[in-house]
């Protein structure tokens, strides 16, 4: 027997849809055209409104319609250009220049501080590491000699050591290094100096030790905001479990970084890293307890929604007004003021709305992938809810039977509709953000589906209870008991999670989509939602998705077909190495992953590069030497790319030629050993293989017993060949090894590696005269102690390029060509 068969409901009445689409349209194009100005945007919105007036005169309505919403268009372009391009005459960033120099300045504390621990020990860490505090400061004043100097805007304030002192509001006057924003260097790094641009921020300031900021005034007294914000940190650090009270500030207030490195990739890893992050979750589970408590102790309704929606907005301003919080905050004030007012909820015009006010807020955050990856996810559950009320039948004859059930039946059947409703809202929030996260983060995390559904009723178990323990943590048995069960639901949340991540369950890193075909894919499925899924039949949709992916694979596919080049790309690692090596054949060989810099950092700026060339395998890695900088981001790169062999000189974990410091050459090879990579060794005259007869790549340097000196002087120095051009890459070969190499022949290379990092120690005009360079590259951060070797390397006609100066480098070579670009 079969129930009714349900009709398709009418469209619901949603104009902000199309208000939204045309202003946050506008703001990309103006951010992908550079060549639209202000001034056209502005003329364009002039006459798209007085043609709109026109139209509406002669009740051409629909005309008038299409022209307002060019009109809104152009609004959106036009703010989102003034936002991007102008700023005050007296902008503190226009005194910020690319090196850092000192400076001295007042300000204003803007935010809290944020503190961020001590990371772990790591042996593979070059430089020492200490806690650091960060926060925005407003400038208000710089020290000009013997004047101070007016000036407006925000920077970062970045201070190593824990500066728990300082608060907002508070006056300070602050003696550090000022620098600019620095732009991404590689293909595929985040642009942090266009996220802050963005943001209205277009410098840092730098403070080696706490005491470099002094307060100017006695401290303010805290804002209400502030202290209900230190209230409920402390009421959850009194009630929760110490080992849980750092996941509770996360869920509960958005204080991420009180959690440890691992704790966050845990939930990175396993697809929940939303759940840290302050979000329409946590505000609408913040208006639905204060309604049910409202609707307990009998407060009049009315009275009840102006309440909540009191409440939800000190939440959101307790909490930091993230644009997550905003959509979440702002939506939910909607829904509360329709429900006022006795109008039915059209849940896509709040989202709309919410999307509106972001872009007004800041159009530079339209681009940011949590406000994208926010937005995406409730349009997509929205999508979902729409569906199942399409679908959605009512048989009372089935609702009849239920009820004859035992109890316990009943009980099992709501638990199992109940799950697969969740698994099902989690497949397709994951389905539809999943290429983003690819694009963005190059991780897919399809493990979530089966995650989230388990993890659901603890995180709004935590959540109800962490939010009452905020609010009556003051009465001792309330805040006793509900801070027990809260502790309950975070241990059971942080065991699923860490049992997930252990089991490497259900995710991978990956190259991900291009930017083109994200666009074809969320305009199609744009297109899928606005015609409705009851007129376009499912196939076809699932036809269309099959052959998008498959066109965007084949055009992939092109673009590493070329059998006839050789890429030699030099990143900027900052003080520290990496080429990579795109042989013809399809495989790729690193020389040297590593720098000065954290080994995380290190680690994710070549794998960054990497997918971003389509790259999914290291068939090889060769380390030169046994110095950190040259091979800490080698245990990262393990956990994101299958590596074929690692090949390593003699000498490497020889404790004569490393000076007896071997705590991080083994642990690299424990590393190694416990993932299965073959370790080989390579000494001069060895080859290594390749599957292409027209490459030759010879190691030149060192011996097999090594030569006198520490390991620098024992560099693998490799000479690769291809299509009459030569590329040489000695390290960082000195002293006793430049030696040892210039007494073979004199060597004519198209391509060299300033061994060293063009230090003096390495012999630039002895060695610029042995080898006779066309190109140098300069693989480091200090120009200053390049001096020697600029000049050297030039005098023999060579091109000397700073990956400093130029980002990474790339070189590709042909039978009768060498191109360079630099990514800067």
């Amino acid at each position: 027997m079969h129930g009714p068969t349900p009709t398709p409901p009418s469209r619901r009445y949603n104009p902000l849809l199309a208000v939204a689409a045309a202003f946050l349209t506008g703001i990309l194009v103006d951010r992908s055209i550079a060549t639209v100005t202000l001034a056209m945007w502005v003329a364009l919105c002039v006459l798209a409104l007085f043609l709109a007036w026109r139209f509406r005169r002669q009740q051409a309505f629909q005309r008038a319609a299409s022209f307002t919403l060019i009109a809104t268009l152009c609004l959106g372009g036009g703010w989102a250009n003034l936002r991007w391009n102008y700023f005050p005459v007296n902008d503190l960033g226009r005194y910020a220049g690319e090196q850092a120099y000192p400076l001295c300045c007042e300000a204003l504390i803007s935010d809290p501080v944020t503190l961020r621990p001590l990371p772990a020990h790591n042996p593979l860490r070059a430089l020492p590491a200490s806690p650091r505090s960060e926060t925005t400061i407003s400038v208000r004043r710089l020290r000009n000699g013997e004047t101070w100097q007016e000036v407006r805007g925000e920077c970062r304030l970045r201070i190593n050591g824990e500066a728990t002192e300082l608060s907002p509001g508070q006056r300070v006057r602050i003696f550090g290094r000022f620098e600019r924003t620095s732009p991404a260097m590689n293909p595929g790094s985040i642009d942090w100096a266009a996220r802050d641009r963005g943001r209205g921020r277009l410098a840092n300031l730098y403070c080696n030790q706490v005491e470099c900021v002094t307060s100017t005034v006695p401290s303010p007294q805290d804002s209400i905001v502030e202290r209900l914000r230190i209230a409920s940190e402390q009421n959850l650090k009194q009630h929760i479990s110490q080992d849980q009270a750092p996941l509770a500030a996360a869920l509960l207030l958005g204080a991420r970084e009180q959690l440890s490195d691992d704790e966050v990739e845990a939930f990175f890893q396993t697809g929940v890293i939303h759940l840290l992050v302050v979000s329409g979750l946590h505000v609408g589970m913040a208006a639905a307890l204060l309604l049910l408590l409202a609707r307990i102790i009998r407060v009049p309704w009315n009275l009840a929604l102006l309440l909540t929606a009191v409440a939800v907005l000190t939440y959101a301003l307790v909490t930091g007004m993230r644009p997550p919080v905003i959509r979440a905050c702002l939506m939910t004030s909607l829904g509360l003021a329709a429900l006022y007012v006795g109008r039915p909820v059209a849940v896509l015009n709040l989202l709309a709305a919410a999307a509106i006010a972001i872009g007004v807020y800041n159009p530079s955050e339209v681009f940011n992938p949590g406000t994208l990856l926010s937005f995406l996810s409730v349009a997509a559950l929205c999508g979902l809810g729409n569906w199942s009320r399409l679908r959605q039948t009512y048989d009372p004859l089935d609702e009849l039977i239920l009820t004859t059930r035992p109890w316990h039946q009943r009980l099992g059947t709501w638990f199992g509709k109940k799950g697969l409703m969740l698994t099902i809202a989690s497949l397709v929030a994951w389905t539809t953000t999943a290429p983003i996260v690819a694009r963005v983060f190059h991780l897919s995390t399809p493990g979530t589906v089966l995650v989230t559904p388990l993890l659901w009723p603890l995180i709004a178990a935590a959540l109800m209870s962490g939010l009452l323990v905020i609010g009556f943590g003051w009465v001792p048995p309330v805040g006793w008991l509900l801070g027990k069960f809260c502790t309950f639901c975070l241990s059971a949340i942080q065991e699923i999670v860490s049992t997930a991540h252990s089991l490497e369950f259900g995710s991978f890193y990956c190259v991900g989509p291009q930017t083109w075909w994200l666009v074809g894919l969320y305009v199609g499925l744009a297109i899928v939602a606005w015609r409705g899924l009851h007129t376009i039949p499912w196939r076809w949709t699932a036809a269309g998705l099959v052959v998008w992916s498959a066109f965007g694979l084949f055009v992939a596919g092109l673009q590493r077909s070329n059998d006839e080049e050789l890429h030699c790309t030099f990143l900027a690692m900052g003080h520290g190495t990496c080429a990579v090596l795109e042989l013809p054949d399809g495989k790729t060989l690193l020389y040297d992953a590593g720098s000065l810099n954290s080994p995380e950092s290190a680690s994710q700026t070549i794998a960054n590069f990497l997918w971003s060339r389509g790259i999914i395998r290291i068939d090889g890695i060769v380390l030169s030497h046994a110095d950190v900088d040259h091979y800490n981001a080698v245990p990262g790169l393990l956990k994101r790319f299958p590596i074929g062999t690692v090949y390593v000189s003699p000498l490497m974990f020889d404790p004569l030629a490393t000076g007896g410091q071997l705590n991080a050459p083994e642990y690299l090879r424990e590393v190694l050993a416990e993932e299965n990579i073959p370790l080989r060794e390579v000494w001069m005259n060895d080859r290594l293989a390749v599957q292409d007869e027209h490459i030759n790549i010879e190691v030149l340097h060192p011996p097999r017993t090594g030569v006198v000196g520490r390991d620098n002087a024992n560099s693998i120095t490799l000479l690769i060949e291809f299509g009459g051009k030569r590329i040489l890459l000695p390290g960082d070969l000195e002293h006793a090894g430049i030696e040892a190499v210039m007494l073979d022949a004199p060597e004519n290379v198209d391509l060299l590696l300033a061994p060293h990092h063009g230090s003096a120690g390495s012999d630039p005009p002895g060695f610029a005269a042995w080898c006779t360079p066309d190109h140098v590259v300069v693989s480091g951060r200090n120009r200053s102690r390049t001096t020697l070797a600029n000049r050297s390397y030039r005098a023999v006609g060579a091109e000397v390029l700073h990956t400093s100066d130029r980002g990474a480098l790339q070189f590709t070579l042909t039978s009768d060509d060498l191109e360079v670009k630099s990514f800067r």
